[in-house]
């Protein structure tokens, strides 16, 4: 059953920036699988009323800047201002002149159970507040891995509900639909979107924790060469120098049996368990060597962060027109490219200047580089310190 809803529904239309405006998105042409073209992206959800708004990470890898349409047909802009590749959770902040914007409440997912009514919310063949009865008719979830769970219900949707909500009977958003597969739909819980959300809003990304190894899965054969009590485990087969576990003394040829006192049957599960865990804290492991058990705590390093170079490529290619790679870890970025023509080189900015500050913020790091750039708008003039040779010098434009 699809059904429009009546009045605003806090779920908006999400297009590329560079939709044309005499184009109306509400009689753009569908094709049978609901897509409207390249333009159309998806759906966005705004869950505070000062206009912070969630959608998928892949969504929002689109571009740096997008335009939301609201229920009465109002183009607003939407800024990307941080993602989460490893949940598909993105937020965004949505510009305006006539706030407060209106809003879903995030639920508990926590709360529900295969075969509970729930409905997706979502803008597919351009309506806008489009809705979809189903069912939940799962969870995927591992113990002590909260944030890898995900919902699954009993429909499938098109392309125009991804970045949608998932609403349960009491009005209250408790999922993010991310995509389809056979049989139904992929939903990240609410639970674990205000978890993101809040983690994206004040660091700029989701911290995870980092074991410093590298590990294999145990088989039969295996297990029985390294004289493994059973073959259940993960035979370390690299050890970080200087990191956590080099530190607490875990060496090459170790089998991880338990974390936490969690059962450990997969490099898998151990990732998971791992990376559930913030960077700082302590974890207990339970280790077999040679031919006797033992116990070792580790204290977590932060993870790298895989997504945070592309995340800076994609920024600074929207906003600068530039590439950028670190010097060190503290010392800066240098200009590694320019695009012709782009903000940058219009602005004087020449290859292998390095960016020492970026209005006002001090640049150590790839990090602090993209942090400052996911404060800028294409209405923000941005100033540059550069450094050139022994000079430095400020350099201004508009993205």
């Amino acid at each position: 059953m699809t059904l429009k809803l009546p009045g605003r529904s806090g779920v908006y239309g999400l297009l590329a920036d560079d939709w044309p405006d005499d184009e109306d998105v509400f009689e753009a042409p569908a094709d049978q699988d609901g897509d409207t073209g390249d333009l159309t992206l998806g759906s966005a959800v705004v869950i505070e009323a000062s206009g912070i708004a969630v959608t998928t990470a892949r969504l929002g890898r689109r571009a740096l800047t997008l335009r939301a349409v609201t229920a009465d047909g109002r183009r607003v802009s939407a800024m990307v201002i941080g993602r989460d590749a490893e949940t598909d959770v993105a937020v965004l902040a949505l510009c305006c002149d006539r706030n407060p914007f209106q809003t879903i409440a995030l639920g508990d997912s926590d709360r529900l159970r295969p075969g509970d009514r729930v409905v997706a919310v979502g803008a597919p063949f351009g309506l806008h507040g489009s809705a979809t009865a189903t069912v939940i008719s799962g969870r995927t979830t591992e113990e002590g891995d909260e944030l890898g769970a995900l919902l699954h219900t009993g429909s499938t949707v098109t392309s125009g509900y991804v970045g949608g909500a998932v609403v349960d009977t009491r009005g209250a958003m408790v999922g993010l639909v991310i995509g389809s597969h056979a049989g139904g739909a992929a939903v990240v819980p609410s639970n674990v979107i205000r978890r993101v959300v809040s983690a994206l809003l004040e660091d700029g990304r989701v911290r995870r924790g980092s074991l410093g190894v590298k590990g294999q899965s145990l088989d039969g054969d295996l297990a029985e060469t390294l004289a493994a009590p059973h073959p259940l485990g993960v035979v370390v087969v690299d050890v970080r120098a200087d990191g956590p576990s080099a530190r607490a003394g875990i060496r090459t040829g170790d089998i991880i049996l338990d974390v936490d006192g969690r059962r450990v049957d997969s490099a898998t599960r151990l990732a998971r368990l791992i990376r559930a865990v913030p960077p700082g804290r302590t974890v207990a492991l339970t280790l077999w060597r040679r031919d006797r058990e033992m116990a070792l705590t580790v204290r977590l390093d932060e993870e790298p962060d895989d997504d945070e170079v592309g995340s800076v490529h994609w920024r600074s290619q929207a906003i600068f027109g530039a590439d950028v790679a670190a010097i060190t870890s503290d010392m800066g970025v240098v200009i590694a490219d320019l695009d012709p023509g782009g903000p940058a080189e219009r602005a004087g900015i020449r290859r292998f200047d390095v960016i020492r500050e970026v209005n006002g913020r001090t640049i150590r790091s790839l990090g602090d580089f993209n942090e400052a750039l996911g404060t800028l708008t294409d209405q923000t003039r941005v100033a540059v310190l550069v450094q050139r040779g022994a000079t430095s010098l400020y350099v201004t434009f508009r993205p």
